[in-house]
């Protein structure tokens, strides 16, 4: 039995011997039939074949964390634009004050504002108690409660104060500030030319200048708080559009020679607000609904 077993190993061996010497030789009769494609060296085949092993058995490694992070940070950069957009543009108040009506604004900090006629203010109720600042186009009369730094921003100055009652009139290419209580740093902006102002004084800025502080008569730079306007050598031209803002009404104007007025004139009745203008400046007016004609 054990001779028969021998022997039959011996036979699988000679048989595994076979198949080996048999497939060594087809892959040499393979390989020696093989030939190099015309034109091409067999360094260059070599390098081909590898190249294409490489490619093949690369495997890209995708960086999940990276990606991760470059959405968390697109989530918060959008949640950060988004709430600067809510802040600065959603939460800003304006108010305007239409002609022929005078309006009061209470703000945040309890400070007032009190609007002529064609006055339009705006801040910024959420970020009030960090940057207390106002934007102005027009006339207001604003009492400020004590507190961190307040800013009344026109288009050619800026009024800065800590607490104190002052008047701005920002119109046409003209910044005037009068301080009547406490004390106020009035800068232009465009040359940041500053003056400082105590109660009593104005001043005036034009597009790159500011004046010198001067004494007022207190009376007069608050009158159109209740109603009265007084002027003093003033342009024809600007009491008859502070007539058309108190009365919201059209005035034409047809002398084109620069004429100036001193007087006053309350916002009580059109006719009578006329008459104050027109009769020391020797024209004539007829009314027509809401139409003017001086001549």
């Amino acid at each position: 039995m054990a001779a028969v077993n021998s022997k039959n190993k011996n036979i699988k061996n000679d048989l595994a011997k076979n198949d080996f010497s048999r497939s060594s030789f087809e892959f040499e009769s393979m390989i020696r039939n093989l030939r190099v494609p015309s034109g091409k060296s067999k360094e260059q085949v070599w390098q081909a074949i590898h190249n294409r092993i490489d490619s093949q058995s690369s495997i890209k490694i995708i960086p999940i964390g990276r990606i991760v992070l470059k959405i968390a940070a697109s989530v918060l950069l959008a949640l950060a634009f988004g709430g600067s957009v809510w802040i600065l543009g959603f939460e800003k108040v304006t108010v305007y004050s239409p002609k022929g009506q005078h309006i009061t604004q209470i703000l945040p900090d309890s400070s007032s504002v009190q609007l002529n006629a064609d006055t339009r203010i705006s801040y910024n109720k959420v970020l009030w108690f960090i940057n207390r600042k106002v934007y102005i186009n027009g006339e207001a009369l604003f009492k400020v409660k004590k507190g961190k730094r307040f800013d009344v921003v026109a288009d050619l100055a800026t009024t800065s104060v800590l607490g104190t009652t002052f008047d701005v009139y920002a119109r046409n290419g003209k910044v005037k500030v009068s301080c009547i209580e406490g004390r106020v740093s009035v800068t232009n902006n465009s040359s940041r030319d500053k003056v400082i102002l105590t109660a009593g004084f104005h001043t005036q800025s034009s597009s790159s200048k500011i004046t010198e502080p001067t004494t007022i008569i207190k009376h007069d730079d608050v009158a159109w708080t209740y109603g009265e306007f007084y002027f003093t050598n003033a342009p024809i031209k600007e009491v008859i559009k502070e007539i058309e803002r108190q009365f919201n009404v059209e005035i034409v104007y047809k002398n084109s020679s620069n004429r100036f007025y001193t007087g006053f004139f309350n916002n009580k009745d059109l006719n009578t607000a006329l008459r104050l203008v027109c009769i020391p400046m020797e024209v004539s007016y007829t009314i027509n609904g809401n139409l003017i004609e001086i001549k």
